[in-house]
């Protein structure tokens, strides 16, 4: 073999046996992609529900206290309810049973409470114009009146009914009870309990408040952090992690009927997460210094051996 030739053969020969070493020693150190560790989890949301004693409520349920005065179907009478004393006649006064013959005046009514307010309606037979006297010194000539009563008492109410000869009339007396009709509204009303409760469900900072409170109209939020809500179910973002005492008070209709509950909320078991969990970096291989002087050694000896 030529001597010129030799020396670049040699020389070839080790760059490709070092480029191969090369490639094997990248093949090699090349790191896999290692699966990447999931995103640090904050957790999943957590409901915490605060348990309030619940009281049942019922509306309140009027009472009517309605009390039906037949015609009589004789001489007309007077039928006290409640009143205990003597039944009252008529001013119209006769031996013959009363009919419904035109003329024939027969007064009669019933009436229905609410409250201190009571309702009359007329029932008479053959009447055009009517007196009423509800036992308290005042009266009223309109057909159905309408009277309000200062107190609650027993009252004597009599209606005189007359025709169109005003000579023709009846009279008929009635016991409006009014203590009674209390009496039965109360028994009969329950008061409207309002009972407070919320849950939540928390999302890092952000806490999402439900409330499920009974009977409320109206709410306040305390988040514990000098903030406040007055939304049914607010969402709120907390700056910092901590615990925190969060107080709901609901109102009913009536803002004197209200009930307030509280609950803690922790928050500081999120900061801890984020520092057991740091960000995973990935190391890169770094290539081998030593590659690039050999290369330039080999490229160099190559030039030097084909001048010669």
């Amino acid at each position: 073999m030529d001597r010129r030739l030799f020396l670049p053969v040699v020389i070839m020969f080790l760059s490709v046996l070092l480029l191969g070493g090369l490639i094997s020693y990248q093949a090699g150190s090349a790191q896999e992609s290692p699966e990447e560790n999931p995103a640090p989890v904050i957790g999943e949301k957590e409901t915490v529900v605060q348990d309030s004693p619940k009281a049942s409520a019922q509306e309140p349920e009027e009472k009517t206290n309605t009390s039906i005065k037949e015609a009589p179907a004789s001489t007309p009478t007077f039928m006290g309810m409640g009143g205990g004393g003597t039944p009252k006649t008529s001013s119209t006064e006769t031996g013959n049973p009363v009919t419904k013959e035109e003329g024939v005046v027969v007064a009669d009514f019933d009436y229905t409470v609410d409250g201190l307010n009571v309702t009359f309606n007329d029932n008479s037979q053959n009447a055009s114009s009517w007196y009423w006297d509800f036992g308290d010194n005042t009266n009223s000539t309109a057909q159905d009146p309408v009277h309000e009563y200062a107190v609650v008492a027993n009252y004597t109410v009599t209606l005189t009914a007359y025709g169109e000869d005003e000579l023709k009339n009846s009279s008929i007396v009635n016991y409006v009870d009014l203590i009674q009709a209390s009496e039965e509204e109360e028994e009969g009303s329950e008061e409207v309990i309002v009972v407070a409760e919320f849950d939540y469900t928390v999302d890092d900072f952000n806490v999402t408040f439900t409330d499920m409170s009974e009977n409320a109209s109206s709410w306040y939020w305390d988040f514990g952090d000098d903030t406040s809500s007055t939304a049914q179910n607010p969402v709120h973002e907390y700056a910092v992690a901590s615990i925190y005492t969060v107080t709901l008070t609901a109102y009913g209709e009536d803002e004197l009927n209200n009930d307030s509950v509280e609950c803690n909320i922790d928050l500081t078991g999120k900061e801890n997460e984020d520092e057991k969990n740091p960000p995973v970096t990935q190391e890169v291989p770094e290539f081998p210094t030593i590659a690039i002087p050999m290369v330039a050694i080999i490229g160099m000896a190559f030039i030097f051996s084909r001048r010669q």
